[in-house]
Parts: structure tokens; sequence; C-alpha cells
């Protein structure tokens, strides 16, 4: 369809048609006419109409395709100033390299089905020269990776970070020089109130003063009521407790030594944890026998052989114990525990027959190992 505006000039008996304005849609371009021999040149042919728009999705108006499309997913512009790959050395406060420590890179935020988590860029270790190289996922997306390194890790060290400065302050990404602090190391012990070594007690290291930096941390003593606490910073003070079995003690300050990074032991007693031994004898031992004390299995039994003999350790107060062959119950005794030390003993025949239940508690002595064979040994050193 034309829409124009046309003047027409008549000159010499020969009509020179001028278009001017020409706004056409679809337009087909004008033929130049030839002697009635010279065939026109073909014609382009309008595109199809499009279809109406829906009535209930508008459709935005057609772009023009660019001349030149890029392939391949497009990355995410990268914050200024933020390097894709880092590397450099760790050393300890005298310069000396530092094996085995961990780098971990900054840690990103990605966004998920509306939800955001975070993203570490590597994780690397340091060898022995104490150099690392490492590389984060992806491109950080603005706004991120504010951190060149998040975290250096080395349990004998206290942790440290790399921040991504600007300008003049800005590290070289190709040559960190991360400088950790070397770590205090607190032993200690946790004992009842007969003296004895606490196992399993849970023992709580947190800063004297509150708002101060330091981190807290816990650690659980062993078979001898012993502990070791890594990861403290020798600048500041500290203070320690114990709990175990519902007793807790109170916080007790950590004195310095002679060495800052080896404070003195601390001794720590739960004053209100007294606890006696439960002797189980068996006269005629049972081919399958589990010993319950409170509910808790204590022990099973050993093949056959004289000697039988279990020993458990509780606290004070009402106890129930509990012999098993199999699913059978066997016997069932409540002992009132009201002594701290010795033990309470109990005889059983064959039949699950108590013959002897000795309270009070015999005295305190020496702990001994029992052998399969009957033949008891003193425990070693």
């Amino acid at each position: 369809m034309l829409r124009s505006t046309k003047a027409v000039a008549v000159a010499a008996g020969a009509v020179t048609v001028l278009i001017v304005g020409a706004r056409l849609a679809g337009v087909r371009p004008p033929v130049r006419t030839g002697p009635p021999s010279t065939p026109a040149p073909a014609v382009p042919q309008p595109p199809a109409p499009e279809p109406p728009p829906s009535r209930d999705l508008p459709i935005p108006p057609r772009e023009a395709a660019p001349e030149a499309v890029a392939v391949g997913p497009a990355a995410s512009p990268p914050a200024p100033g933020l390097p894709r790959a880092v590397a450099g050395v760790v050393l300890d406060e005298e310069g000396v390299p530092v094996e085995g420590a961990t780098v971990v890179g900054p840690v990103l935020r990605r966004n998920h089905m509306g939800s955001c988590y975070p993203l570490v860029g590597f994780q690397v270790e340091t060898g022995p020269d104490g150099r690392f190289e490492g590389s984060w996922s992806r491109e950080p997306d603005e706004g991120e990776g504010q951190e060149l390194l998040s975290a250096v890790h080395h349990p004998d060290f206290l942790p440290a970070s790399v921040p991504a400065a600007e300008g003049a302050a800005a590290p070289d990404p190709a040559g960190l020089r991360v400088v950790l602090r070397r770590a205090a190391v607190l032993d200690g012990t946790v004992r009842d109130g007969d003296g004895r070594g606490v196992e399993g007690a849970l023992v709580e290291i947190r800063p004297a003063s509150p708002g101060g930096g330091g981190t807290g941390r816990t650690v659980r003593t062993d078979g001898r009521g012993e502990f070791r606490a890594a990861g403290l910073d020798p600048a500041l003070a500290w203070e320690a407790a114990a709990e175990s079995r519902g007793f807790r003690s109170g916080f007790l300050a950590v004195e310095p030594g002679e060495d800052p990074l080896r404070p003195r032991p601390v001794e720590i007693t739960l004053d209100g944890l007294h606890r006696a031994e439960i002797v189980v004898r068996l006269l005629a031992p049972p081919g399958e026998t589990l010993l319950f004390l409170d509910g808790a299995c204590e022990g099973e039994g050993e093949p056959a052989g004289e000697g039988r003999e279990w020993r458990a350790e509780a606290l004070l107060g009402r106890r129930v114990v509990e012999l098993w062959d199999g699913d059978r119950l066997r016997m069932r005794e409540a002992l009132d525990l009201e002594e701290a030390g010795g033990a309470a003993v109990l005889e059983v025949d064959g039949g699950g027959l108590v013959l002897l239940r000795r309270v009070p508690f015999e005295p305190p002595r020496v702990r001994r190992c029992r052998f399969p064979a009957g033949e008891e040994v003193p425990p070693p050193d």
C-alpha cells in the first residue's frame, strides 16, 4: 500500500513521476522501465504478515538483530581490583616457612532460587617452602570478594586473613606474604572430689575479658582426666571451667608461665563429684552375660573360666545393677552408695542368686587388670 505524496511534471510529451517523502510498509521497490525486449529484474516479495498480538500478553516491539552475536555464556563482570588467581608464601614471625597451612580463598556469595549461599573460591595447602597457589572458581560479581584470602589456618598458629585493599595499599596477588603468629597451648587435668581423674569431662576455655577479642573453645578429657587446648592467643588472659555428670566447677584463671606459649597447667576439681566402685563376681560363669548399671551396658562375659568379675565406677547415691544372660534377666539389685571410694560387692551364683551383698565399702585399693586365665597383675605405669 503506498502512502506518499506525488508531484507530477509533464515536459515535451514525456511524463516524469517524482515520489516525495515516501513511507512504505512492506515496500516493493520501484521497477525501472526499459525496452520491451529487456526482462525486468526479480522483485522480492514482502514478508508474511505477523499474527495479531494476544489480548492477554503484550508483545514487545521487534528490534533489529545485531550484526555479530557472541557465542558462549556471558561472564559476570569482575569487581575492580580483584584478581582471578593468587599466590604467595606463609611464614612465621621469624620468617620461617610454614608447611601444611590451609589457605582458603575468598568466600563468594551465590544466589540460587532466591536464596544466598557461600561458595569458597579455593582451598590449598602450603608446601615445604610455605608457598601456595590458588585460583577462584569463578569471577567475582560486584560487591563480592572483599578478601583475597578469607582464612589461613594451622593448628600451631593463630588464623589470619588478607583483605583486598585498593590503590597503593593493595597487595600483589601474585606475591602475597602471610605472617602467622604462633599460638599458645594449655594443658590441664580435671579431678573429682576424691582426687581421681575424670574421663570425658567437658572443659570450656574462654577469654577472661568479654569483648576483648579471642575465640573460646571446648575440649574433652582423656582416660586420665587430662586435656590440651591449642590455638590460644598468648597476648590474652584466659580462664577455664569443667563439667561432668551434672557437676560443674567455676572458672579458674589461666596463670602465665615463663614461656608465653606454655601457660601453667590448670588443675580443675569437681568437688561435688564422688564415686564408688561396684563389683559383680560370678561364681558360675554363664555363656553370654551383660552387666547393666543404671540402664547402661558396662561389660560382657569372658570365656569360660574362674574369677569372673566386673568393676564399674558409679556416682554416689542409689544405683541399680542388672545382670543379663542373653535376653534373660538373671539378677537385679539396688545399692545405696553413700561413701566415696571403696567398692560394693555382689557375688552371684550360676542361677543368678545373690550370695553376698556387702555394703559399706571396702577400703580403696589399686585397680588391677584381670586376664582370661584369672591371673591378676598391676596395671602398667
